[in-house]
């Protein structure tokens, strides 16, 4: 369990760092960090910190489609969860 939980903390801060650059890119006028990186974060577990840094960084919370693939991604993973533990 403790190797789940540190994945988790490990993705998540890399979400974070990645929200953070791409808002920076962003006010800078800079190239981005396509979505789907920031997507593919989140699948691996970095959903959570995906979570703090759009709110934190005020980045990605009006993008309608964005959220659709990010609720998704949040959704498999707690789906994921409950069947982990109602079967085991």
């Amino acid at each position: 369990m403790s190797f789940i939980f540190d994945m988790y903390l490990m993705t998540s801060l890399s979400s974070i760092l990645l929200y953070y650059a791409d808002k920076e890119f962003a006010k800078n006028n800079r190239r981005r960090i396509p979505e789907k990186y920031l997507h593919i974060s989140d699948a691996l577990g970095g959903w959570i910190g995906a979570y703090f840094a759009m709110h934190w960084f005020k980045h990605k919370r009006q993008k309608t489609e964005y959220l659709k693939v990010y609720y998704l991604i949040v959704g498999t993973h707690l789906l994921l969860w409950l069947l982990k533990f109602s079967f085991f």
